[in-house]
């Protein structure tokens, strides 16, 4: 099935589909039922899968712009328009599933169902074809007929894909599914906004543009962004692998599978970059177990080289979400700020789009495009005028870069690159042509030009070690000390061996936690250890060992609930060599807010990266007589309080529990059950609130992102001083929430929490223009602001 235009306009071409084919499963709540699912077989891999899925209404095509899903790479890019577009007329048909010829008009507020690609685990019967059908857009149309038009022909896709199944013939398939991606807003004078609210119905819901204005008075809730303080970068959002999760994940259906894969990790859905996974099991595995069981075994002799317990369970799941999130990060991330020359600091030179322009192609394949909103990036797999760059000589082994539009690269503080109009701001880079031909970029003061693609980073933490390492005997609980002395070289080479093998099996570790809750004795899995105790393992044989066979891989302290977090970074850093080991802290949320403990962390040792990794709703939490998981729009409310007072007080990211449980809140072998963001129950996916929440940071906040300084005035302070909120509470008795973002882009995000009953109009204020908004009672909004 393919959209094209007889003149360039909107051209979403695909071929060779298969026929569609019906599940045995019924779609997710809020979809169509019966719903046809449409698979597509390779030559090579599982088939893929279309079904309808979130919205695209954020995409803005540019005047005079076409949007064209490439076949080599399955993304929709931008180009520029060769002709005048014309108009379009899309009518609802009477009989929508019996001709290829007509198409289906959605309103504006029926932007939602929209359908995006994703990726199913099983065969289906296939066949091929190929169909047409034009989409053309009117020249003089505003950006919001723009957008309204993509969104009609992503919907006229989906009714080619049922309209398929009455006439296709079985036969052999090849061919790539299209994949959607969001493309870069355009400026003007105009803000984006989305929100989710109780009692409107909104979940994700794109509503009426905001003016933009020079800054007006305005009495009552006022939020101001300094884009002059540039805190910590984002380093991503997500959830946790358990076997629980993983237990769920593998009972669902194809289509369920793919549905739980785009909700999580596509385009259409959060967009996680990050999954945590146990070393070992924890409490959310159906029973205790370890990769070498054989008592004394202090060399690893057999050790479980082939994780089998982890590929019955998580590594599937793991393997699965992080060929989406790969699908999904189309345009790796430019900066400025390396010392290190790495693959992704070369670059290919070639003939550019004009005469005297050069292309600059990077590892990924992807060219270096510099946007009209002067943001740089790199997009796209052809060379378009964008993409065109004149490398001008300066003497002296030094070279500015000019786009086609006479501007120059430059890079911001915040490690950005921006195209600026006054050459004396440009950056002066070195040039340096490598022995395979390809040149890098390097700044005087010894910074290169990057790209950093965005896959799915893993952070693992251990529960427990096998119980023959342990004082206690026993998986579960601990003994004081846990290990046992004669253990802890051997406990230190087997996480280092795991991490070996799981890299080997799945892909790459980004990040390991020395111990999953030190300070805690639990019923399940468990190895105590003093802030002493563990800033001595990690100087003494968990650092040593882990960077010495896995230098890449970053080590976080701590990884307990927040009210103890200062106690054991300050340990680390109190050693003569620990804290050469040490990249980051992780905490949890069980104690309470305590987010002055991040701040004080922060302010001590700024370079540390900082992570929420472990944040859920247990049982005791829930309203009294619920015995199962439920929808309750506090525990969203409760999730965004937290993620905004983490990230203002110097956090880079934020990670769920489980992923998904089961209609108990498990499966738990210790009965210690939790709600979470999606639920398997009877047979369905369910969507509790927690995902819009978390959607609101995840969706619109990437990696790469830099955090910002914001003042909300009435203000809500949070000082030691006064006693810590109960975890996962926002009444919304101190206004406003909100935190604030400069992406990659260039785009300012800001979102907006109101836990409050009422309504709250306010006026948000970056640099000398502001816009008005109102954010309804019990709920949140994410405002994106042009430069």
């Amino acid at each position: 099935a393919s959209l094209v235009g007889d003149q360039p306009g909107l051209r979403l071409k695909q071929k060779e589909f298969a026929r569609c084919s019906d599940t045995s499963s019924p779609p997710p709540s809020g979809y169509p039922n019966p719903l046809p699912t449409f698979f597509a077989q390779p030559p090579t891999g599982p088939p893929l899968f279309f079904h309808p899925m979130g919205d695209f209404a954020d995409m803005d095509l540019r005047e005079n712009t076409v949007a064209t899903v490439t076949s080599d790479t399955g993304l929709l890019e931008a180009e520029q328009a060769t002709a005048p577009l014309l108009p379009v007329d899309i009518e609802r048909p009477e009989e929508p599933h019996a001709s290829l010829n007509h198409s289906l008009r959605y309103d504006a507020s029926e932007w939602s169902t929209l359908f995006s690609a994703a990726r199913a685990l099983s065969t289906a019967s296939t066949g091929q074809t190929e169909r047409s059908v034009e989409m053309r857009f009117d020249d003089d149309s505003s950006a919001r007929d723009r957008r309204k038009v993509l969104g009609i022909g992503t919907i006229t896709i989906g009714v080619l894909m049922v309209t398929c199944a009455l006439q296709m013939p079985s036969g052999p398939q090849h061919e790539e599914v299209s994949g959607l991606v969001n493309l870069a807003a355009a400026p003007g004078s105009f803000a984006k906004l989305w929100q989710s609210s109780k009692d409107t119905g909104d979940l994700f819901t794109m509503k009426a543009d905001l003016a933009i204005e020079p800054d007006f008075p305005h009495s009552g809730f006022f939020i101001e962004v300094h884009p002059e303080q540039v805190n910590q970068e984002i380093l991503g959002f997500g959830g946790a692998f358990t076997d629980a999760a993983a237990l769920q994940y593998n009972k669902l259906s194809p289509f369920q599978k793919a549905d739980v894969l785009e909700k999580y990790f596509g385009a259409a859905g959060l967009q996680y970059t990050i999954g945590r996974v146990h070393i070992n099991s924890c409490d959310f595995s159906e029973s205790s177990y370890s990769f070498d069981d054989v008592p004394n075994d202090f060399n690893l002799e057999h050790f479980d080289q082939n994780l089998a317990k982890a590929q019955e369970t998580f590594i599937p799941f793991v393997r699965d979400a992080a060929e989406t999130v790969e699908r999904t990060a189309s345009s790796p991330l430019l900066r400025v700020g390396t010392p290190e020359m790495t693959d992704f600091s070369k670059f290919t030179v070639s003939e550019g789009p004009d005469p005297g322009t050069s292309a600059l192609q990077s590892a990924q394949g992807q060219y270096l495009t510099a946007n009209s909103d002067g943001s740089v990036a790199a997009e796209g797999r052809k060379i378009v005028p964008p993409s065109g760059f004149k490398i001008i000589d300066q003497g002296n082994d030094q070279v500015t870069i000019q786009t086609i539009t006479g501007q120059f690269l430059a890079d911001q503080p915040d490690g950005s690159l921006q195209a600026v109009a006054n050459a004396n701001t440009a950056a002066r880079f070195i040039k340096v042509t490598q022995s395979d031909g390809r040149v890098s970029f390097r700044t005087p003061g010894g910074q290169y030009l990057t790209t950093l693609p965005v896959g799915l980073k893993i952070l693992a933490s251990p529960w427990s070690p096998p119980k023959w390492m342990k004082t206690n005997n026993n998986m579960q609980n601990s003994g004081s000390p846990c290990l046992k002395e004669e253990a802890r070289p051997t406990w230190a080479k087997y996480i280092s061996t795991w991490i070996t093998r799981f890299e080997a099996l799945v892909t790459p570790v980004w990040a390991l936690t020395v111990q999953n809750e030190p300070t805690n004795n639990a019923a399940w899995e468990a190895c105590t250890m003093s802030a002493d105790e563990e800033a001595s393992f990690v100087e003494e044989h968990l650092g040593p060992t882990v960077k010495a066979e896995h230098p890449d891989v970053s080590i976080f302290v701590f990884d307990d609930s927040k009210h103890l977090l200062p106690e054991y970074v300050n340990a680390a850093f109190s050693k003569p060599h620990a804290g050469q080991y040490v990249n980051g802290a992780a905490f949890h949320w069980y104690t309470g807010d305590w987010f002055w403990n991040i701040a004080n962390v922060h302010k001590q040792h700024p370079e540390l990266m900082l992570l929420g990794s472990e944040a859920t709703y247990e049982r005791r939490m829930w309203k009294e007589g619920n015995q199962n998981p439920y929808a309750d729009w506090r525990f969203g409310e409760g999730y965004a309080h937290d993620i905004i007072g983490d990230l203002n007080n110097g956090a880079g990211g934020w990670l769920d529990w489980n992923l998904l449980v089961d209609d108990k809140g498990g499966p738990n072998h210790v009965g210690n059950t939790c709600d979470a963001a999606i639920v398997f129950a009877n047979g369905e996916v369910q969507v509790h609130p927690q995902y819009y929440f978390i959607g609101h940071f995840s969706k619109w906040l990437p990696p790469g992102s830099k955090s910002l300084g914001i003042e909300v005035k009435p203000d809500r302070k949070y000082e030691a001083s006064k006693p810590a909120g109960p975890y996962g509470t926002c009444t919304g008795e101190g206004g406003l929430e909100a935190t604030a973002v400069k992406r990659p882009d260039g785009l300012f995000a800001v979102v907006v929490l109101n836990c409050a009953a009422e309504d709250i109009e306010f006026k948000l204020k970056i640099g000398a223009n502001a816009v008005k908004a109102t954010v309804p009672h019990r709920s949140i909004s994410t405002i994106l602001i042009p430069p």
